[in-house]
C-alpha cells in the first residue's frame, strides 16, 4: 500500500507534518509527501528538545516554503533529524532549499538522498549553531546563490562518507560547501566531485572558519 499527501500550490498552508514535545515521528518507504506549499518554515517542522524525525524511505518532493527559509524539512531548538533513507527532491527555499538545521539542532545522513533542490543558501542543506554529520548517503544537483550543496555557519560538521556531487554556487561560492561564522569542518571520507563557483568550487571558508581533510576525495569541481 502507498500513502500520498499532496498540497495545493494555490493554497498554502502549515507544514505537513509537526512535531514537537519530544514526539517522534518515523517515515517509511511507499509514502510520499508533495507539493507542499507552505506560510510556516517548512513541509516537515521538527523543534524542540527530544524531538525526532527518523526519515528511513520515502519521498519529500516538490515543496516550498512561500516565507522563505528551509523547503522541505526544518529541524530547530535541539531538535534531531536522523536521515538513512529516502528522498528529499526538488524543493526550494532561501535558507537551506532540503534542510534547514539551526539553534543546537542536530542532523544525520547515513543514507538517502537530497537532489535538485534550490535555494538563495544552501541549496541542499543549511545549518546555523548546530551539529551535521555526513557518514553515508548523497546531496547531487542543487543550486544556491553560496553554498550549492551545504552551507553551515557558527555549525560544527563532521563528513566521513557519502557523495556531495554535481551542486553549483549560482552567484558566489562554494559549490560543494560553503562555511562561515567560525564554523569547523572535518573530512575523513567521501566524495566532493563535479561542483562549481567562482571561489572555492569544491569548499569555501570564511570568517575564522576551519576545514581539516584526513581523507576523502575532491574531484572535477570548476
Amino acid at each position: 500500500e502507498t500513502l500520498t499527501i499532496d498540497g495545493d500550490k494555490d493554497a498554502p498552508t502549515g507544514p505537513f507534518v509537526d512535531i514537537s514535545g519530544g514526539g517522534t515521528v518515523n517515515m517509511y518507504a511507499h509514502v510520499t509527501l508533495q507539493n507542499g506549499q507552505s506560510f510556516g518554515n517548512s513541509s516537515v517542522h521538527v523543534y524542540g528538545e527530544n524531538s525526532v524525525f527518523n526519515l528511513l524511505g520515502g519521498v519529500i518532493q516538490n515543496c516550498e516554503s512561500k516565507t522563505g527559509l528551509a523547503g522541505a524539512v526544518m529541524v530547530n531548538e535541539q531538535a534531531t533529524f536522523n536521515m538513512s533513507g529516502g528522498k528529499i527532491q526538488n524543493c526550494k527555499g532561501s535558507l537551506g532549499g532540503g534542510v534547514l538545521v539551526l539553534n543546537k539542532a542536530t542532523f544525520v545522513m547515513s543514507g538517502g538522498t537530497i537532489s535538485g533542490c534550490t535555494a538563495d543558501v544552501g541549496g541542499g542543506l543549511a545549518a546555523s549553531d548546530s551539529t551535521i554529520t555526513i557518514e553515508d548517503g548523497t546531496i547531487s544537483k542543487c543550486m544556491a546563490g553560496d553554498g550549492g550543496g551545504l552551507y553551515v555557519e557558527g555549525s560544527t560538521v563532521a563528513i566521513s562518507g557519502g557523495a556531495i556531487s554535481e551542486c553549483s554556487a549560482t552567484m558566489n561560492n562554494g559549490g560543494g560547501l560553503y562555511a562561515t561564522n567560525s564554523s569547523e569542518i572535518t573530512i575523513s571520507g567521501g566524495t566532493i566531485s563535479g561542483c562549481k563557483g567562482e571561489l572555492g568550487c569544491g569548499l569555501y571558508a570564511t570568517d575564522s572558519s576551519e576545514i581539516t581533510i584526513s581523507g576523502g576525495t575532491i574531484s572535477g569541481c570548476e
